[in-house]
């Protein structure tokens, strides 16, 4: 496909460069599109970070077949209409070349959609990643393809929206990056037991589990989060559940990191935590093949979708909000080193499935099959 006239229009609400996990999945996954035609990614102006390769692991510069179209104002309203008005001027210009258009949330959608209705020529896929969004019957049937994070996933969203399965559809799952995944250094000082995650703090992924989990257990056990936002609402949460249990001295909390140093940052950690409540929200979390990577064994909520990437032979499980369950996970890891490293050994060979190289083949042909 690579050198046809086909070109992909990647079109996102989110700000880049910035290190949610929105914004580093929509952007790694159009890097890799391009590998298949030419696309054309838009997102809002991002702040904070200013260097792409610290965030996302790469500089778009060395990829001349993905072309930013980034906002210049970093306001929402504007952005907006400074997006739309791009887009519309890339899918006029390029009418003849077939445009695919690659869409993850609602209103992106039915802005296509409104496009194609007033007689636009484009073809629209649809990658939904959770339940949460408004999605109704009209925003699947206006699709030419669906792209599902999770078996669970589309069976979910089939049933309740009753898709007609005569809609192309494929599951492709998150991938490993590189190579050879960042491994984290082994423990200098092997006294007491960490346990960590990474990611946001939001009450919905569980990790106020991980807090009272701390509270069962020894008092050399400590909990590392990585990548919260001092102030923010959620923070401010969670600190009072630390301090209301006493936890103050077995709490360490460090603020956004490049994705590039997150092995040397979590270089303390001894297992990783995956405490996702509510699967609706986000089926498949990107924070599970970085666990992985690591070689850190995973103790994760027992999710369906997480379920088709670790099993009992590669991670621990325990009940959705149990703080007891998950306790007793890191128990079994403290008592049995070698459980922790049989596990995290099997997740780590499993990621060999999920190559970029397999991904692309695997969505060539779907693409194929809808254009």
């Amino acid at each position: 496909m690579k050198g046809s006239v086909m070109v992909i229009l990647s079109y996102h609400n989110v700000k880049v460069p910035h290190t949610s996990a929105h914004s580093l999945y929509t952007l790694q996954t159009s890097m890799d599109l391009a590998g298949l035609a030419d696309v054309y990614y838009y997102a809002n102006r991002g702040g904070g970070f200013s260097e792409f390769r610290g965030i996302y692991g790469f500089d778009p510069a060395e990829c001349p077949a993905l072309h930013l179209r980034i906002t210049r104002s970093f306001n929402k309203s504007l952005a907006s209409v400074e997006k739309r008005a791009m887009a519309l001027k890339d899918v006029i210009s390029r009418r003849h070349d077939s445009p695919v258009v690659y869409v993850t949330q609602i209103k992106p959608l039915r802005f296509f959609q409104t496009l194609r209705k007033i007689g636009i020529s484009i073809k629209i896929v649809l990658e939904p990643h959770s339940e949460a969004e408004g999605w109704d019957k009209d925003c699947f049937a206006g699709v030419d393809g669906i792209i599902y994070t999770t078996r669970s996933l589309r069976s979910r969203l089939m049933e309740k929206y009753s898709i007609a399965p005569d809609i192309p559809n494929r599951v492709f799952y998150h991938r490993v990056r590189t190579a050879a995944p960042p491994v984290i250094t082994e423990r200098s000082a092997k006294t007491g037991y960490c346990v960590g995650y990474i990611g946001g703090l939001e009450a919905w992924k569980g990790v106020d589990t991980i807090i009272e989990a701390l509270s069962l257990l020894p008092g050399d056990v400590t909990a590392h989060f990585i990548g919260c936002v001092a102030g923010s609402s959620d923070y401010s949460r969670l600190m009072s559940v630390v301090k209301r249990l006493g936890l103050e001295k077995r709490t360490i909390f460090t603020g956004r990191v490049p994705q590039s140093d997150i092995p040397k940052t979590a270089a303390d950690i001894d297992a990783f935590a995956l405490p996702l409540l509510d699967s609706s929200q986000g089926s498949l979390p990107l924070k599970l093949f970085d666990y992985m990577s690591m070689r850190r064994p995973v103790i994760s909520s027992d999710q369906e979708g997480i379920r088709e990437i670790v099993n009992n032979d590669s991670a621990l499980f325990f009940r959705p909000g149990s703080a007891k369950g998950l306790a007793e996970q890191v128990r079994k890891l403290i008592e049995d080193r070698q459980l922790g490293a049989s596990i995290s050994s099997k997740a780590f060979d499993a990621l060999k499935l999920y190559t970029v190289e397999n991904w692309l083949h695997n969505m060539k042909e779907f693409l194929e099959e809808i254009v």
